[in-house]
């Protein structure tokens, strides 16, 4: 059985951590790319969707698919939902919020923790302490673990962060249209309990 040493996974965890919120040069960018992809693009497209016709010359060529893929929607309820609202614009907007925007938090973790992973060992050899490190009476297992908690803290809080923010923003822009609440269905507080669950998970290993 492997034993590892709590101390020192969150002392090594800590100094990565202010290390990564330190330099501008890393979580300023990973807060944009986060604002962008979930907020900003998902925002302009709600505004255009519910807004403009930009659909209006392709309704008649997609409109029947549109209907038959409604039809035989596996979630009964957000099928009649789908099928009551009134043009192409609106079902596109409200299923892209329910669904579409999963991948989109998804990428924004993988690249933010790919981010602070790398700065992590990069910030390691431009201090000159990685062989230090590499040569500390620690294990390799804390080593790891340390700098995966490092990495994946930052990216988790700026992903629930910018959820919170999506809750405001396009709730604001949607919900005269759609007359409920965006963001907050089962499969986003599922997605939001898995991300939580593993974070701790790692934590506490």
């Amino acid at each position: 059985m492997i034993r590892m040493n709590k101390s020192i996974i969150m002392a090594i965890a800590w100094k990565d951590l202010k290390a990564t919120f330190s330099s501008k040069k890393v979580w300023v960018p990973m807060v944009i790319i986060a604002v962008l992809i979930c907020t900003v693009l998902p925002s302009v497209f709600a505004v255009l969707g519910l807004h403009t016709n930009m659909l209006a010359g392709e309704a008649q060529d997609i409109e029947k698919p549109i209907q038959a893929f409604i039809e035989k929607f596996p979630d009964e309820e957000m099928g009649e939902k789908l099928a009551s609202l009134p043009d192409l614009g609106t079902k596109f907007v409200y299923f892209f919020m329910s669904f579409m925007m999963i991948p989109f938090f998804l990428i924004v973790v993988i690249i933010n923790s790919l981010v602070t992973a790398s700065n992590s060992f990069v910030g390691e050899k431009e201090r000159k302490t990685l062989e230090t490190l590499l040569f500390a009476p620690i294990s390799i297992t804390d080593l790891f673990i340390g700098k995966v908690l490092a990495s994946l803290i930052p990216a988790l809080g700026i992903t629930i962060a910018v959820y919170l923010l999506d809750l405001i923003v396009i709730n604001i822009i949607a919900y005269p249209y759609f007359g409920e609440l965006l963001f907050v269905k089962s499969v986003w507080l599922l997605l939001i309990f898995w991300s939580l669950q593993h974070s701790f998970y790692l934590r506490s290993s």
